[in-house]
C-alpha cells in the first residue's frame, strides 16, 4: 500500500481531511519539532532492545484533525494487529484501509446495526450528521418536520460483514458517511495505546504547530 504524503510509514488519515487549517508559526514550529524528534529516536531505540517489533503491535501518525477531540495531528499512537475481527465493538478507534490509504475512525456500528441522522438537502441517502443517541434524533425528527427543506431522517443498516466507521469530529472527515461501510477485512488494526507522544511537542507550547506540517500539506 502506497502511504499518503507526510507519511512515517505509519498508519496516517488522508490529504482530503486536511482543509481548513489554520496556518502555523513557522517559528513555533521550529521550536516543536526539535524536541519530540530526540524523544522518538530515543523510544525507538527503546522499543528496539526490549523485542517490541516481535509483537503484533504498530505504530501510527494522526494526520488531521477529524478524530478530534480525542487524537489530535501529529499524535504518536500503538494498534494492535487484527486476527480476528469478531472482538471489534462499538466505540472502537481502528485503522482500516479505503481507496488505497490508511484511515484512523471510530467504530460507529457493527454488521446488522442501523445508524441514523440527517441528510442535509443533498438528498444522497447518506447522513450528513449522524445522531449519537435516541433522544438526539427525536429532537432532529422535529426540527426536519418544522422545517423540510432542510433535509431528511435516514437510517442504514449495515450489511454482514461491514462496519460503519466515522470521525468523532464529523465536519472534518471522510468516513462512511461518504464512502459508505467498510469490509471487516479492510480493518487492519485497533488502537490500544491512544497517544505516545505528539510530532509537535506539547499543546501548551504552540498548539498551532500541531495543526500545519507546511510543505507536506496539500489541499484536497
Amino acid at each position: 500500500m502506497q502511504a499518503p504524503l507526510g507519511s512515517f510509514a505509519a498508519p496516517l488519515e488522508s490529504g482530503a481531511e486536511r482543509r481548513r487549517i489554520p496556518r502555523a508559526n513557522p517559528a513555533v514550529t521550529g521550536a516543536a519539532r526539535r524536541g519530540p524528534g530526540r524523544r522518538a529516536a530515543l523510544i525507538a531505540l527503546i522499543l528496539l532492545g526490549t523485542g517490541f517489533w516481535t509483537v503484533p503491535l504498530r505504530p501510527g501518525v494522526v494526520v488531521g484533525q477529524s478524530m478530534a477531540p480525542a487524537f489530535h495531528d501529529g499524535q504518536v499512537f500503538l494498534m494492535a494487529r487484527l486476527k480476528d475481527r469478531r472482538c471489534l465493538k462499538r466505540g472502537d478507534v481502528v485503522v482500516f484501509e479505503e481507496g488505497g490509504r490508511s484511515y484512523i475512525k471510530r467504530i460507529r456500528a457493527l454488521p446488522g446495526d442501523t445508524v441514523s441522522g440527517v441528510d442535509w438537502q443533498e438528498m444522497s441517502g447518506f447522513p450528513d450528521y449522524l445522531c449519537s443517541s435516541r433522544t438526539e434524533l427525536d429532537r432532529l425528527r422535529r426540527v426536519v418536520r418544522a422545517a423540510p427543506a432542510v433535509g431528511r431522517i435516514v437510517h442504514l443498516k449495515v450489511p454482514p460483514g461491514r462496519v460503519f466507521l466515522a470521525g468523532d469530529a464529523q465536519a472534518w472527515s471522510l468516513d462512511s458517511r461518504h464512502f459508505g461501510a467498510v469490509p471487516l477485512e479492510a480493518v487492519k488494526g485497533r488502537v490500544v495505546v491512544a497517544s505516545l507522544f505528539s510530532l509537535h511537542g506539547d499543546r501548551g507550547s504552540g498548539y498551532a504547530a500541531a495543526s500545519d506540517r507546511g510543505t507536506t500539506r496539500r489541499e484536497p
